[in-house]
């Protein structure tokens, strides 16, 4: 549990006290519910972050892409009028 909720990245402050709540039983399932909600939306909001970044890169590749065929197409030989 507590390698996926690093690997998710759970802050080491929030890992600590989610491990001092289980200790202490089931009374502390609401707030270690709390706890996880909280983390789900900062994982949520890091998604969206990632998203946008992925399409602003996407978009460079696809310049890119179609500015190096262009390229190419320019440099092939072709018919040379003397």
């Amino acid at each position: 549990m507590i390698c996926c909720l690093k690997n998710t990245g759970m802050s080491l402050q929030d890992l600590s006290r989610f491990m001092a709540l289980a200790r202490e039983g089931d009374q502390t399932l609401r707030e270690r519910c709390e706890l996880h909600k909280k983390h789900r939306d900062t994982v949520i909001a890091r998604m969206e972050e990632m998203q946008k970044h992925l399409e602003k890169v996407t978009w460079k590749v696809n310049y890119y892409t179609e500015k190096l065929a262009e390229y190419e197409q320019d440099s092939l030989p072709g018919p040379r009028s003397w």
